[in-house]
């Protein structure tokens, strides 16, 4: 079996990928966390920052994946604007020490950017259209896809877009907001100014563990897009 390195594993999406992966590889699963929230077979967990560009090439080194998957972010947009440091540092600098073990270890990077690239001003986007983010957030990511696309490696660029499901002990997402509040009996407030179309991160997963199997030219948006979509970059 190949190996395939996860960093935020223990997020919902990484959760997915884990289990996805582990059926036809070997998982290194890597997070913050002092263990795996996942008890599976074929999966090892390491607890890692990816912003320590040491830590990250001593665990490429000692488990030589062939595909890294980047699903850590710091995704919370009203904290990246308070705490701007902190958020370039995971969704800039963790990136571009992936790029630097990627590009000296001939490793494809497979990284999970966001609708938040664009303004929100038109839609549906496609791959082409021009980006323009108007918060921190969507400039940290905007950032680590430039940081990707000029290295000139291998790579896949997977723009999510209000991911939900569960997982185990996974943050609140759309849908488990919305059971909690039907739970509870409570009246719903909900904005009136965005369109999305939520991805369940089952389905994105299973896409993303597809695309690393099989040979994809061109480029690739899923369907159904509205004024936030999902798209999917692949770069050769």
């Amino acid at each position: 079996m190949k190996t395939v390195l996860i960093t935020g594993a223990n997020g919902l999406l990484g959760q997915k990928l884990c289990r996805d992966f582990s059926s036809s590889h070997k998982v290194v699963a890597t997070d913050l966390h002092p263990e795996s929230r996942l008890s599976i077979p074929n999966l090892s967990y390491e607890s890692l920052d990816s912003t320590d560009g040491k830590a990250l090439e001593f665990h490429v080194r000692f488990y030589n994946p062939f595909v890294i998957i980047n699903a850590a972010s710091y995704t919370d947009v009203d904290r990246c604007e308070i705490h701007q440091t902190e958020a370039w540092a995971v969704n800039v600098g963790a990136v571009k020490n992936l790029v630097k073990v990627c590009l000296e270890r001939k490793i494809k990077l497979i990284h999970l950017s966001t609708d938040h690239i664009f303004d929100g001003e038109k839609g549906p986007y496609s791959e082409d259209d021009p980006p323009n983010p108007v918060n921190f957030y969507g400039k940290t990511k905007l950032e680590s896809e430039g940081v990707i696309k000029q290295s000139g490696i291998d790579s896949l660029i997977v723009r999510t877009n209000v991911l939900y499901g569960f997982g185990e002990r996974v943050k609140k997402n759309f849908l488990l907001w919305l059971l909690e509040k039907f739970s509870a009996g409570e009246k719903l407030k909900i904005v009136t100014d965005q369109l999305n179309n939520p991805t369940l991160a089952d389905n994105l997963s299973e896409c993303i563990l597809e695309m690393v199997e099989r040979v994809f030219p061109g480029s690739f948006t899923s369907g159904g897009q509205n004024i936030s979509p999902a798209t999917i970059l692949p770069s050769r």
